[in-house]
């Protein structure tokens, strides 16, 4: 596990300076109003496009074919009425069609809907449905638009037994409403989100007027004089959004007003949704698994002080504030939370830009508040204002000594190890604070540690000599701690003459730190805030807690609340028979690329035909999924798997089948290649582990529900998830991938809280 680093810069499209950002989206919003007045349909047109499905064998192929200006399409799709995915479509020339590829089997359900653009402006249709193998519509064909007068609404009341328009429910075709005093008939299956104002009225293209409650597409007159009203019609239930807990990406709404999307330079690529100004909003529909509290997390970046937005429901009720604070640049981002309340089920939540002037990547809801809630049982809670001295740095670290008296503070070490980011010198942080340039000399300087013969720096301190420090602005460093003895790190020259470190090597039997109890925590501190986390990447050796604290009054705590004997206990109790060998009593248990899956371990094969199986079934199946970065097609092409973005060449590959201990440490052909490679291999690194190729469909792969169900997996990892605070952890490297590792990130700190247990 390398240490955090962090790279940002303004995008050239936003190095602009106040005045001339704002002309230009003064222009932008001209040019929209413009576009508006000409277009004045926010929905479909029917003669606009064709649809349908096609399926063969297991992949089910969805098409939208113009007849307009048409130069991208948008689908937005579940599974199953699983998580909807929101993809730009890619264009088949061979067909003359966008088209969009899913991995089905029969019975499955398909539920789309699409957004086109013809020309300047953009559409959304109605919600049409499929079932692979059941009785389904014949796909609609391009149609020929007749033009036709425009009905006149019926002037007499509506019949009594009429269902009233609502916004936020799903229509489906022939269903008859009544709006203003008047009966529509739906032309299409379609949903009427909230905020969209798609009134019977207002959209001849989804409902014409006139028709009979209770009537199909094509009524039957009843010949009875006085005919006798049919039961209200029940609205389709609202199809289920993303999924709550989980990330949702900010282009995702299911309506906006106002905004624009561009493409970010933050980690993982993608676009973000710009030009957000005062009153501007997004809706997107989610789905809460459970109702409690959450943690709203936003990616936000903004060269404006005093930005704001608000949380609301459906209801228009503001749920949640936040302020963005000036990041310094359109594109150098942070994420920045808070706490909000949400009852179960489907549901309607609005971002409003209560002060705009600021740029969003995603949010995302995490299971839990801010700040941890105390059990009903504990007679004081957490305290507001912990004792966290404050110094001249950037942010204060303290240490807890939780060992239960089993070690006292003087046999608790420290040493903080990182990079000078002015310099890019390899430093330590003395007892006051300060970065002192690391040199190879240090290993046989004055009060230098020694072991086997061999000397090392001693730039340890216990928690009896001081427990706090107050830090300065820090790159990719290490917390390392020890109990009963300091840990024996080597100074030396790298290949490219800088100095550099050797921390401890748990696949070396020889190393001398194989005796010594040891944690450590990864961090940078930088102009836009504290990113660290804990790690069982390595290894386990004892709990440990970290607990970060803002000066806005953020406060969050991750990691171990049971002690050390109870995790090995229940590790040695619930893993599969080929986990319980990482367990290396008394010292710690070793992650399975330090274990026995490494090359030539006794499980080193432990992947290997469940690889085998992957790269049979996609030399003739795609694998279709969507990441932050955007969406990858792939198929194994010989013995390389090959995929393509966003609807390119297929020019990112895996090359070569991955063995074990690649799959358990994202290493080998698994970490190889460019920037855009490394981004597919990640994600694959993660399907692996977390066993999601072959079973589950990509729309889920962000649904921790899905994770380690079946064998081959990392149960190492999942044990980590299961016993640790809000089911976070870094298990293995690429435990990020889709926002399950023990990350904390926070924009202003005031302090770092780490608890040592035992």
């Amino acid at each position: 596990m390398k240490a955090l680093s962090y790279r940002h810069g303004p995008s050239p499209d936003k190095a602009l300076n106040g005045a001339t950002t704002m002309k230009m989206r003064w222009r932008v919003w001209l040019a929209s109003l413009l576009a508006g007045l000409l277009w004045l349909m926010p929905a479909a047109r029917a003669a606009d496009y064709g649809q349908g499905v096609s399926v063969a064998g297991n992949v089910a192929t969805i098409w939208f074919k113009s007849s307009v200006a048409t130069t991208w399409v948008d689908i937005h799709y579940q599974v199953n009425s699983g998580a909807t995915q929101n993809v730009r479509m890619a264009y088949s020339a061979g067909n003359a069609r966008y088209e969009q590829q899913v991995n089905v089997a029969s019975g499955t359900r398909l539920d789309y809907s699409f957004t086109y653009n013809n020309g300047t402006p953009a559409y959304d249709t109605g919600t049409f449905s499929y079932v692979v193998g059941g009785a389904n519509p014949t796909p609609t064909a391009t149609p020929t638009a007749t033009p036709t007068a425009t009905p006149t609404p019926q002037p007499t009341s509506a019949p009594a037994s009429c269902a009233a328009w609502a916004e936020g429910n799903t229509y489906a075709a022939g269903t008859v409403v009544s709006y203003n005093g008047a009966t529509y008939t739906a032309l299409v299956t379609h949903t009427a989100y909230v905020g969209t104002n798609w009134n019977p009225a207002a959209t001849p293209t989804l409902w014409r007027a006139g028709g009979s409650c209770g009537s199909q597409p094509t009524p039957t007159p009843n010949p009875t004089p006085t005919p006798t009203p049919n039961p209200t019609p029940t609205a389709t239930p609202t199809p289920a959004g993303a999924a709550v807990p989980g990330r949702i990406q900010a282009e995702a709404w299911s309506a906006m007003s106002g905004v624009q999307t561009e493409t970010t330079t933050d980690s993982g690529g993608g676009l973000d949704v710009g030009w957000i100004e005062t009153g501007d909003w997004l809706d997107y529909r989610v789905n809460v698994a459970t109702a409690r509290s959450y943690t709203l997390q936003l990616r936000v970046a903004s060269p404006n002080s005093g930005a704001a937005l608000q949380l609301r429901n459906a209801a228009g009720a503001v749920l949640a504030s936040v302020t963005v604070p000036n990041t310094g640049g359109w594109q150098n981002w942070v994420t920045v939370q808070t706490s909000v309340t949400l009852p179960a089920g489907n549901q309607v939540l609005r971002i409003h830009a209560s002060n705009g002037g600021f740029n969003l990547n995603w949010l995302e809801f995490v299971a839990g508040s801010v700040t941890p809630t105390p059990p009903p049982v504990t007679p004081t809670p957490t305290p507001a204002n912990p004792d966290l001295p404050v110094g001249s740095g950037a942010m204060t670290i303290k240490l807890e000594n939780a060992t239960r008296g089993t070690y006292g503070d003087q046999q608790v070490y420290w040493a903080i190890i990182g990079y000078d980011p002015t310099t890019r010198a390899l430093s330590y942080v003395n007892r006051s604070g300060q970065l002192v340039p690391a040199r190879v000399a240090d290993n046989d300087a004055a009060g230098h540690l020694t072991k086997n013969g061999q000397n090392y720096a001693n730039y340890f301190s216990t928690m009896s000599q001081t427990n706090w420090v107050s830090i300065p602005r820090i790159d990719s460093a290490r917390l390392f701690i020890s109990v009963g003895s300091p840990m024996f790190i080597k100074i030396n020259l790298a290949a490219d003459g800088l100095v550099g470190f050797a921390g401890p090597d748990l696949g070396n039997p020889t190393d001398p730190n194989q005796d010594v109890y040891f944690e450590w925590v990864e961090f940078t501190v930088d102009q836009y805030g504290y990113h660290g986390n804990s790690t069982r990447v390595d290894q386990f050796g004892f709990p440990i807690r970290t607990r970060l604290i803002g000066l806005d009054g953020y406060d969050r705590t991750l990691g171990e609340t049971e002690t050390r004997e109870a995790l090995f206990s229940a590790y040695e109790r619930d893993v599969p028979a080929e986990f319980k060998s990482l367990v290396k009593r008394p010292y710690r248990i070793v992650a399975p690329g330090k274990g026995g899956f490494g090359h030539g371990g006794a499980n080193s094969n432990y992947y290997t035909n469940y690889v085998n199986q992957v790269w049979s079934h996609y030399a003739s199946n795609d694998l279709v999924f969507t990441a932050e970065a955007g969406t990858f097609r792939g198929r194994v092409i010989g013995n390389d798997f090959v995929f393509s973005k966003n609807g390119g060449p297929q020019n990112l590959y895996i090359r070569g089948k991955p063995v074990t201990q690649d799959i358990m440490e994202g290493s080998g052909n698994l970490a190889a290649g460019s920037a855009e490679e490394k981004v597919v291999q990640a994600q694959i690194t993660a399907a692996f582990n977390r066993h999601l190729l072959l079973t589950v469909d990509p729309a889920n792969w962000s649904n921790s529900a899905y994770y380690y169900l079946q064998a081959p997996a990392n149960y190492f990892s999942k044990f980590w998830h299961d016993h640790s605070i809000d089911g976070l952890s870094y298990g293995f490297c690429y435990d990020d991938v889709r926002g399950h590792s023990s990350l904390l990130e926070h924009p202003s700190p005031k302090g770092l809280i780490v608890t040592v247990g035992w």
